[in-house]
């Protein structure tokens, strides 16, 4: 045991024979945990202030100091920890999580902050989300970002792009979440007045129920019927191979050849793990697959980014025949109508990127890849989700123009920032106020139904809206007809 100076025990991570302790009122405690019996104070860093999250990465302790926001200390003399940087996030600093070149803080009611310490002497800010609650605690496993968003529910954030984060996942929680870890496919999550809770947030592993693993479908030109597997692993797991886009599956027992009971041209394949040991996972570091005389075409990487006001995709496969090159196809997140994105020829099979610049500003679209074959036939990606964000401020034209009695005026922000759009009479007259307030980039949109500030209906005629975000003011006409 090890008593709390500051009031509070927040958060602790442990790295070696230390543990870095985050103790409210009294800062940071670095103590020796060689003997977990009797820990020992080390050093301490308080600067004012309080301390919550703590996320230590090499050298250096990132601090989630409340007030004083994303505190960098270092640490790599224990017994004397001292301030390395600093970045003063807008909010309350609670929680926060490192990876790689970014720390990921929970900064209450200014939502997710990203903040890039490559250089940690000098933090600065990458990127932000504004989520609809408060966001606390946070997690971080590869391309995702885990925000506990205290009474508001769990947030999973995407952060492929660290300078636009893009909110993919929403789970209400039933009570407080706070606490949250990420071990394997599942995030673990300590809810304040519901208990522990366990949810699934990556797909890895399809079917928790026999430990299954599957692999996206593998088209071929000639049938299936014989398939040779050899996997280097350990531990016992169980191989079977489809060939018929899992409908009918078949275990492969041995390194020979064996024959498919139902063949066809879209093989899978999964393995079934079998525990035999507490402690002793199996694991697999390659698997190889022999195909009796075919060919086959495989999309082994598909990815969607925000890049400079549109979306930009990238793409790897695997072929062992020639293609004739690529379609992109688009729909929205509510699985609308899909279009063809590029509308003037098939893309060279040599390029393995491109910019969709049609993607209106601020909504979520769902993209998938298909690879052309010399005879016209196509294979198809799993779909990857993107949302394009302005590069600057935009008023759209209202619709309908002219209308009576509701029109709908959308505009986009390119950050984070205070708007105001209002309207007025030609002479300058103020009519109503839309929006006055701190709104997140992106798209926006709100309706008029022709009423001034005390509700009554306007007179036929022309009007402007003005939309002010920073120093900018963008104007445009409308007119309402009765």
């Amino acid at each position: 045991n090890f008593p709390s100076w500051g009031g509070q025990i927040n958060y602790v991570d442990v790295c070696g024979d230390y543990a870095y302790v985050s103790d409210y009122n009294a800062g940071i405690h670095v103590l020796d945990v060689t003997d977990p019996t009797s820990p020992d104070s080390l050093g301490n860093f308080w600067q004012g202030g309080q301390s919550w999250g703590v996320d230590v990465a090499g050298e250096y302790a990132y601090v989630a100091y409340g007030g004083n926001g994303l505190v960098v200390v270092d640490v790599s003399k224990p017994q004397v920890p001292v301030q390395a940087g600093a970045y003063n996030t807008s909010g309350y600093a609670v929680g926060v999580a490192v990876s790689g070149d970014y720390a990921y803080v929970g900064d209450q009611a200014d939502g997710l902050k990203v903040v890039d310490i490559s250089d940690p002497t000098n933090p600065a800010l990458a990127g932000s989300y504004a989520t609809s609650g408060y966001a606390m605690n946070v997690a971080v496993s590869g391309d995702y970002v885990y925000v506990g968003g205290h009474t508001s529910g769990l947030y999973v954030i995407s952060v492929i792009d660290p300078h636009n984060p893009l909110e993919v996942g929403y789970y209400n929680t039933p009570g407080e979440a706070r606490g949250l870890a990420v071990s394997g496919d599942h995030l673990l999550v300590c809810d304040a007045t519901a208990g522990y809770q366990i949810f699934q947030v990556l797909d890895r592993t399809n079917n928790l129920v026999d430990n299954t693993a599957r692999s996206y479908a593998l088209h071929t030109d000639g049938i299936v019927d014989r398939v040779r597997l050899n996997p280097v692993q350990t531990g016992w797991i169980r191989w079977e191979v489809s060939a018929d886009d899992g409908v009918h599956w078949q275990w492969i027992p041995n390194t020979a050849w064996n024959d498919l009971a139902y063949p066809g041209t879209e093989v899978k394949w999964r393995a079934v793990l079998e525990y035999n040991e507490a402690g002793l996972y199996p694991s697999c570091t390659s698997l190889a697959i022999d195909l009796d005389d075919v060919s086959s075409v495989l999309v082994t990487a598909f990815e969607a980014r925000n890049r400079d006001g549109g979306i930009e995709l990238t793409w790897e496969i695997a072929a062992d025949e020639k293609i004739k090159g690529y379609n992109i196809y688009r729909s929205d997140k509510n699985g609308g109508p899909e279009t063809r994105v590029n509308t003037s020829g098939v893309i060279p099979a040599e390029k393995k990127k491109y910019i969709d610049r049609t993607a209106a500003v601020g909504v979520s679209f769902q993209y998938a890849l298909a690879v052309v074959k010399s005879d016209g036939a196509e294979v198809r990606s799993l779909t990857v989700s993107a949302q394009a964000s302005p590069s600057e401020l935009s008023l759209g034209q209202n619709y309908p123009n002219p209308f009576n009695p509701v029109t709908k005026i959308s505009f986009a922000l390119p950050e984070k920032s205070r708007a105001n759009l209002s309207i007025y009479t030609t002479e300058g007259k103020l009519v109503r106020t839309l929006v006055d307030g701190v709104l997140p980039g992106g798209r926006n949109d709100c309706e008029w139904d022709g009423r001034d500030s005390k509700g009554t209906r306007v007179s036929t005629g022309v009007y402007l809206y003005r939309l002010q975000a920073g120093k900018r003011v963008l104007t445009k006409k409308m007119v309402l007809l009765k």
